[in-house]
């Protein structure tokens, strides 16, 4: 178990399936298939604009990682709540290994995605 000091929420181990975000009575069940990164953590945001995380839970060791999966459980999360991944590990792009935790991944299984007014993807 870990607890966010920043929301005082609780990371349990959760499931390895279904990937993506799935709501449940308690709360949210995260996973994620990711076979080269050493660590990840799991960012919860507040609003789309915000530009540092409310919250940042590792998922960590046996109780967040099983084969290429990196899962856990957030008590008390509702739907709609706005999250990524960081992921720590080589970074190596030339051989497509994209482990730069300075980047804010997006979940592939997401629903939705939310994007902050005036945003544009390319500067300039």
């Amino acid at each position: 178990m870990v607890v966010s000091q920043a929301t005082a929420r609780v990371l349990h181990q959760g499931q390895v399936s279904p990937l993506g975000a799935r709501l449940d009575a308690g709360g949210v069940n995260f996973s994620l298939f990711a076979s080269d990164p050493a660590a990840v953590e799991l960012c919860l945001f507040d609003a789309a604009d915000d530009s540092e995380p409310s919250a940042v839970f590792p998922l960590v060791g046996e109780l967040h990682h099983t084969g290429h999966y990196w899962h856990g459980h957030v008590d008390g999360l509702k739907a709609g709540q706005l999250y990524g991944y960081r992921v720590h590990g080589p970074d190596q792009p030339p051989a497509g290994v994209w482990c730069d935790p300075q980047h804010l991944l997006l979940d592939p299984y997401a629903q939705a995605l939310a994007v902050p007014p005036g945003y544009q993807r390319h500067q300039g």
